[in-house]
């Protein structure tokens, strides 16, 4: 009996290490079995997130569309739907806006101008303005406006100007085939699109009257005694004109020789 002691004293220790090793395979087990379960919470508020991102980004498209029904309607109604015999100020504005003949009555002159300006935005050409072409004539408006700076810029002016150097001097003419000294300048002008009419004094009193500081190269200037006005040119900076002098003297440069001058500018 007593050589059986060693035998079960040894056998108890490797026992107990099969009882760990089963233990560690047990819980190593259970870990890969619940890897897939621990990932699906994450999948799901992933999926949550992204579902709240588009809630959200509809919600802010359908409030910014919103925002700019309501600009439009309060647009609509501080400026009211005008057609052919509507009148007041805000048909002023509008024929402003379409480049029409600014009277403060909506007549056929204008309703061809709203016309053209909404099949330029591609509206239906009805003639009659609602908040849409309200929208429609302001943007032409600015579109307008930006090209016709351009066009009167100083430099363009000058261009203009002298693109008729050398032509004959004709009294009463307004064509390169002659000029007298209004009919130069109302020329050129028109070229540029503004209207002037042919005679020195009444173009003086269309364009806005500027000092001597603030006058720049394209503006008009007047030559004058006293108050008479005779002469006209396009100034060209730096104590130079280009103009139609007189007869037997071609159209074209010529340094001032009288500080007895006016400017305008004409737009």
């Amino acid at each position: 009996m007593t050589p059986a002691r060693p035998h079960a004293q040894t056998s108890r220790p490797l026992r107990r290490l099969a009882v760990i090793g089963a233990t560690v395979a047990a819980l190593a087990a259970g870990v890969v079995a619940a890897g897939p379960a621990q990932a699906a919470p994450t999948s799901t508020r992933s999926v949550s997130t992204t579902a709240q991102t588009s809630t959200l980004a509809a919600t802010k498209t359908t409030a910014a569309q919103a925002t700019a029904t309501a600009k439009a309607r309060a647009y609509a109604k501080k400026h009211p739907r005008l057609h052919v015999g509507s009148k007041g100020k805000a048909v002023r504005t509008l024929q402003k806006y379409v480049a029409a003949k600014v009277t403060g009555r909506f007549n056929g002159a204008t309703r061809t101008r709203v016309k053209k300006v909404q099949r330029w935005n591609h509206l239906k050409a009805t003639g009659v303005v609602n908040y849409a072409t309200w929208h429609a004539a302001y943007n032409y408006y600015g579109k307008v406006k930006k090209a016709r700076a351009k066009r009167l810029s100083p430099a363009n002016i000058m261009k203009m100007a002298r693109k008729y150097d050398g032509g004959r001097y004709v009294y009463g003419g307004s064509t390169p085939r002659g000029f007298d000294c209004s009919g130069y300048t109302m020329y050129v002008f028109h070229k540029l699109g503004v209207s002037l009419p042919h005679q020195s004094g009444q173009q003086y009193r269309k364009v806005r009257h500027i000092s001597r500081k603030s006058a720049r190269a394209g503006d008009l200037i007047f030559f004058h005694h006293g108050s008479h006005i005779y002469h006209v040119g396009i100034y060209a900076g730096h104590g130079g004109v280009y103009h139609a002098s007189h007869p037997g003297r071609r159209t074209g440069y010529e340094h001032l020789w009288t500080s007895a001058v006016w400017f305008g500018r004409a737009r």
